[in-house]
């Protein structure tokens, strides 16, 4: 008898741990909306909703003064109260005098040192892979600095230059598996750009 209801009590208990596991991991999930940017050019599968900040980059984070950034606009998925975030989209104006003054592969590769990695340390910036996401052709990077004697830094970033936009994506994470965690795939491979409608 006593067994009995031992096994009972153990029971109920594993099967309140399950349901409260599932409801957590649901509720997780029913955060992630699609969110676009103010003018409509692209959207973006995002845990918490996107607002326009003045700055964010893989080492510094992100920067809330409403100051307007002349070379174009950032974004963040904002999760929390706190000012860290973990996703980042900047969308520069790729015909910027700045921009043109090169040419544009140095331009690129400058601004995955700028915007994606720390360029106090650039030997912990892995070489860029060629992808294909939603259309867009692009290079992807990932920023892996563990043990130093400065902070540990782990950044991954796509960039995608379609002419007149430079779209830098950007996940911060706190160690080297969340690079590539079902959250930053998710924020990666949902980024398309808007079809605009003819009239």
């Amino acid at each position: 008898m006593v067994r009995s209801r031992t096994k009972r009590y153990w029971l109920s208990i594993a099967i309140v741990v399950i349901v409260f596991i599932t409801t957590t991991s649901s509720a997780q999930q029913d955060k992630w909306r699609t969110y676009s940017s103010p003018d409509n050019k692209f959207s973006v599968e995002l845990p918490g909703p996107l607002i326009k900040v003045k700055s964010f980059d893989g080492k510094h984070g992100v920067d809330f003064d409403p100051e307007q950034n002349k070379y174009g606009s950032s974004y963040i998925a904002r999760e929390n109260i706190d000012n860290d975030a973990r996703f980042g989209i900047i969308a520069l104006k790729g015909s910027t005098k700045i921009f043109k003054a090169q040419k544009r592969s140095r331009t690129i590769e400058g601004l995955s040192w700028l915007l994606i990695a720390d360029e106090d340390e650039l030997q912990f910036l892995k070489r860029p892979n060629e992808i294909t996401s939603n259309g867009l052709r692009g290079r992807e990077y990932f920023y892996i600095k563990d043990k130093t004697i400065n902070s540990p830094l782990f950044t991954r970033g796509r960039i995608f230059d379609t002419g007149s936009v430079i779209y830098v994506l950007v996940f911060v994470g706190t160690n080297q598996d969340e690079l590539t965690s079902s959250d930053a795939e998710r924020f990666f491979n949902s980024f398309r750009l808007q079809q605009r409608r003819s009239r």
